[in-house]
């Protein structure tokens, strides 16, 4: 399992990443977007996003209690699955591109009923 998050945690970094991750900053208010760049020194357990259990951040370098502090942090996360599934295409079946376009649009749409921006 580390190796999955070291991948995830790789591809959502970059810049250009398809992958799309949504939290409550500081655990209020409205779900925001997770900059890629906040992936570079932290990282989140990712089965509680797949078991429905509370999910938050956490740094992942060692860092001074001081920094600790200073650094947002999210709880609630949401990972967009067509972002996962465009990035690793192993997991993903061209045949069903049509269909998983569709359920994209329909998540987008559930998370915009949400509050997700």
């Amino acid at each position: 399992m580390d190796e999955a998050f070291d991948e995830f945690q790789s591809k959502a970094q970059d810049p250009n990443t398809k992958i799309k991750a949504w939290g409550l900053k500081e655990g209020t208010g409205e779900p925001v977007e997770i900059p890629p760049s906040f992936w570079m020194t932290n990282g989140f357990h990712f089965t509680d996003t797949i078991t429905g259990m509370p999910s938050r951040t956490a740094p992942t370098v060692n860092r001074s209690y001081e920094d600790r502090e200073q650094m947002p942090r999210y709880t609630d996360i949401r990972v967009e699955r067509f972002g996962v599934e465009r990035t690793w295409r192993r997991i993903w079946n061209p045949v069903t591109f049509i269909r998983e376009t569709r359920r994209r649009k329909a998540e987008l749409e559930q998370l915009a009923k949400l509050g997700f921006k």
